[in-house]
């Protein structure tokens, strides 16, 4: 085997790597972020960032050697020029890199190797149908050649061409059974098509030819928790985290395992805590240790976190409903009243939102505002639902009794407990504190951890004495 032949198994890992951090663009799901600040990186996604982060810390001392040593005893062989190219794609000169390539194919326009390095400056520079072209120009010349299947293979699944990509991966892992990024692409190309135990099988025969690689415990744990693993999960997590301690990303994705999964909030913490030392300036960590944090009642420390999560991604919109809890815990009410009125266009089937933008008021002390705004939503609700018995309340005098009866007649516990929240308010703010006190302990005592009127419940009482 060959200098050139006996290196590209690294390069394919690192440059292959660097062909993703380059081109691979997938939209997150939710809001889109601004330039430098954080994308919503969904599971499928990570696996690229991973290679493109093993890509810049990996060791390229195998190619410098070879290309050393080519030197020394073939200076003029075409050879030592792709090998020379390797290098300069190694350190991103792709600019390099393509003129020592064209000056080769264009004496040997079937050399395999310039071809192949060829698609990893084309990826490089983001085009996709000239990376596949030179690509499939390489499998004309040899059909089961390995690094070209596998980087098809890549651009398959990029495509969500699940078939396609696992035919490439295949082909590849035929030819050459420890290719590496043929055996994680194949893992990965049958995790999301649901193959979750096939999947581990590559997954674990590519830990087995570099198991110093992050990223394949990471996708790993995914087949893994849809196998109902979360604790083999976990201790893949751990191993990444093992091989990779300082990479932002695991540590999110093991304090997800641990807080979700797990029921372990303890722990989660730890891991969100490491992650925003490790970059303070990304918010993914401080969503879920905000919720952690209110959790544990430490409101003061959950509201930093999720202000900090609005200061860097304004339209976050999934932290919005609990930051407005903190505000009203804060009496910052016309702040609270904006967050609950934007979160009512994320999510018009909570009732919630609307009759605490109406509530607020109240609790501001302007009662004329307030009423104004009942009257204008109260026949947006179901004539049939608590929700409008507890608005028409603040709009009818009189009306609490009938809204009362209606309420405790609610079948569903959560609807019940919700709309004793909201009319135990009206009561508070219409001079009536020890019926809404009342009201305020039915919400309370239903602890129903899910609704944020628990929480807010609990709070008003301990602050007037009434629980501890």
């Amino acid at each position: 085997m060959s200098a050139l032949r006996r290196i590209f198994p690294i390069l394919l890992i690192s440059l292959s790597g660097a062909i993703f951090f380059f081109s691979c663009a997938t939209a997150p799901a939710g809001p889109e972020p601004a330039p430098g600040e954080e994308p919503g990186i969904s599971l499928e996604e990570e696996t690229y960032r991973g290679v493109s982060y093993y890509a810049a810390t990996g060791d390229p001392s195998a190619a410098i050697s070879a290309f050393e040593r080519a030197k020394r005893e073939a200076p003029d062989d075409p050879e030592t020029r792709v090998l020379y190219s390797s290098l300069l794609l190694a350190v991103g000169q792709f600019d390099e890199a393509k003129a020592e390539l064209d000056a080769v194919l264009a004496e040997d326009p079937q050399n395999i190797n310039a071809l192949y390095n060829l698609s990893l400056v084309q990826g490089a520079a983001g085009d996709r149908e000239a990376r596949e072209s030179t690509l499939e120009d390489i499998l004309s010349i040899d059909s089961g050649e390995p690094r070209a299947n596998a980087s098809l293979g890549e651009l398959y699944l990029e495509r969500k061409e699940y078939r396609k990509a696992k035919d490439s991966f295949q082909r590849s892992i035929e030819s050459e059974p420890k290719n590496f990024v043929a055996r994680l692409g194949y893992g990965n190309a049958l995790r999301r098509t649901e193959a979750y135990k096939e999947s581990l099988e590559q997954f674990n025969e590519a830990a087995r030819i570099d198991p110093d690689y992050s990223f394949v415990y990471s996708d790993r744990a995914r087949s893994k928790l849809r196998l109902s693993n979360p604790k083999g999960a976990e201790e893949d997590l751990s191993k990444a985290i093992e091989a990779l301690p300082d990479h932002y990303w695991h540590y999110i994705d093991r304090g997800k395992v641990r807080l979700i999964d797990l029921a372990s909030p303890s722990l989660a913490l730890e891991d969100f805590n490491r992650a925003v030392e490790i970059n303070p300036g990304l918010f993914y960590a401080y969503v879920y240790r905000g919720g952690i944090l209110i959790d544990l009642g430490h409101y003061s420390e959950a509201l930093n976190d999720l202000e900090f999560v609005i200061s860097k991604r304004p339209d976050y919109f999934p932290v919005y409903p609990d930051l407005a809890m903190l505000y009203v815990l804060e009496k910052r009410y016309a702040e609270a009243r904006n967050l609950y009125g934007k979160s009512i266009e994320q999510d018009r089937d909570n009732p919630g939102f609307k009759l605490m933008v109406g509530a607020l008021h109240f609790l501001e002390g302007d009662a004329d505002e307030g009423t104004k705004y009942f009257m204008g939503i109260v026949n947006s609700f179901p004539r049939d639902s608590g929700a409008y018995h507890v608005a028409r309340t603040f709009v009818e005098p009189g009306y609490e009794g009938t809204a009362l009866r209606k309420i405790k007649e609610e079948k569903q516990p959560l609807l019940k407990s919700q709309m004793f929240f909201y009319l135990g308010l009206y009561y508070m703010t219409h001079d009536m504190s020890a019926l809404g006190e009342t009201l305020l302990m039915e919400t309370a005592d239903a602890n129903i951890l899910s609704l944020r009127e628990t929480r807010l419940a609990r709070e008003f009482l301990k602050r007037r004495g009434v629980i501890q």
